[in-house]
């Protein structure tokens, strides 16, 4: 091994982009591994944390899987690389997803149209949206 290779800095594998990564191999095949880890870790969380799953299966069913997905995936990247780096990994899937589900969620849209400030609108709109949850009856 050359004395420029044993020196250089180790990246983290999900930092490169996607398909193109180490991690994955460059193919759809080389992904596959991956899906597997990520399945059995999902199961793993399950059986490990049954009350926290029923926890959230009192939520949603899409809520109980994805927040278990989520987990998962975090799990299987820190396996790979450090704690960090999964978290910089889950946390840019999350500001990738956010550009798009934030405006829906939040109605931003509408929150424009309102009479007065936007930003004071968003601000009384999650006033009022987290009183409201927590009135009895409302989960």
């Amino acid at each position: 091994m050359s004395h420029e290779k044993r020196n250089r800095p180790k990246t983290s594998k999900y930092k490169k982009s996607g398909a193109k990564s180490e991690f994955f191999n460059g193919s759809l095949l080389g992904i596959l591994p991956f899906f597997i880890e990520m399945l059995l870790e999902q199961k793993r969380l399950k059986k490990d944390y049954p009350d926290a799953y029923r926890e959230a299966l009192k939520i949603s069913k899409d809520t109980a899987k994805e927040v278990t997905m989520l987990i998962a995936l975090f799990n299987v990247v820190v396996r790979k690389d450090s704690r960090e780096d999964a978290y910089a990994f889950v946390r840019g899937i999350f500001q990738k997803v956010a550009v798009h589900s934030m405006t829906a969620f939040y109605q931003i849209d509408e929150l424009v149209q309102c009479e007065g400030d936007p930003i004071e609108n968003f601000t009384k709109f999650n006033v009022a949206w987290f009183a409201a949850m927590q009135e009895p009856g409302r989960s």
